[in-house]
C-alpha cells in the first residue's frame, strides 16, 4: 500500500486552511496517508481554524510545526519533511506530496489516482495538472515533457511545465545534493523559486521515471498574498544556471 506524507506549508492562510485540510482529510482510496502542517511564522491565529477544518479525523490526523522565523516555502517543506520522517520513519518508497495551505486537492480521489500511478515502482516523481481555484478545467500550464528532455537531461533550458500537483519518493528527495537547495548568494535555502530549486534536480536524477498526470488533482488559488513574479524571476534564473546533475541509476527500495 502506498504511504503518502502530505506536507502543507503556509503563512497567514487561516482563511484558506479549512478548505485545504478538508480536501486532504476527505481523500479516499487504497493508500495510507498522514498530514503535516508547517506554519511559516504566521501571525493570524491559524490554530483556531484547524479543529473545525477536518472531516474524518480518524482517517487522517495532522501534526504541526512552526518555523522560528519566516523562511518561505522551501524551508517549510524541509521542516515538514523532517517532522514527517521523525513521526513515522520514511522508507525510500514513501511518497511525499505538497499541498500549499492556501490551495486544495481537487476532489476526493486525487490521492487515489496518485496511488495508482505509484504502483509502478519505476515512477519516482509526478507533476501536473492543476486548475485555478473556482475552475474545473486544467490551467493548461503543465505539459508532458518530451522523451528528448529525459534523454538529454536539459530541463533547466526548457520552458517550465512541471508544477502542481508535485510528488516524489523519499529516496529521490534524499538524493538531492544539499547544495542544490542553497542560494549561494545568502548561504541559506532558496527563499523564492521553490519549484525550480526542488523539481529541477529531481527531474535530472529521475529522468524518464518522472510521470506527468493529465488529471486535474490540484486547485491553485490566486490571491493578493501570492509571491509577485518580480521576486522569483532572478532566483529562478540563477537556479537554472546551476550545474546539471547526472541521472541516478537507483536508490534503495526502488528498481
Amino acid at each position: 500500500m502506498i504511504d503518502f506524507r502530505v506536507i502543507v506549508p503556509f503563512h497567514n492562510a487561516a482563511k484558506f486552511l479549512p478548505e485545504c485540510l478538508e480536501s486532504i482529510a476527505m481523500q479516499r482510496g487504497q493508500f495510507h496517508a498522514r498530514g503535516y502542517l508547517v506554519d511559516d511564522a504566521s501571525t493570524d491565529g491559524w490554530q483556531s481554524v484547524v479543529p473545525a477544518s477536518m472531516s474524518g479525523p480518524d482517517a487522517m490526523g495532522f501534526l504541526a510545526v512552526t518555523t522560528p522565523e519566516r523562511g518561505e516555502e522551501l524551508a517549510s517543506i524541509v521542516a515538514g519533511t523532517t517532522l514527517a520522517d521523525q513521526d513515522v520513519p520514511f522508507t525510500d518508497k514513501t511518497v511525499i506530496v505538497h499541498v500549499c495551505g492556501d490551495d486544495a486537492l481537487a476532489g476526493p480521489d486525487a490521492l487515489g489516482i496518485l496511488a495508482d500511478v505509484y504502483q509502478d515502482p519505476d515512477v519516482w516523481m509526478t507533476y501536473g495538472s492543476f486548475a485555478y481555484h473556482g475552475e474545473s478545467r486544467s490551467s493548461g500550464f503543465c505539459k508532458e515533457l518530451p522523451r528528448q528532455a529525459h534523454e538529454r537531461g536539459d530541463y533547466r533550458a526548457r520552458p517550465w511545465v512541471t508544477s502542481h500537483l508535485r510528488s516524489y519518493r523519499a529516496g529521490l528527495w534524499r538524493s538531492i545534493p544539499p547544495e542544490q537547495l542553497i542560494d549561494p548568494a545568502t548561504g541559506r535555502m532558496w527563499r523564492y523559486g521553490t519549484d525550480y530549486a526542488m523539481m529541477l534536480p529531481m527531474l535530472e536524477l529521475a529522468r524518464e521515471r518522472a510521470r506527468f498526470i493529465p488529471d486535474v488533482l490540484y486547485f491553485y488559488r490566486k490571491h493578493e498574498a501570492n509571491i509577485p513574479p518580480a521576486l522569483y524571476g532572478d532566483p529562478c534564473r540563477r537556479i537554472r544556471a546551476m550545474p546539471r546533475l547526472a541521472r541516478l541509476e537507483e536508490f534503495a527500495g526502488v528498481s
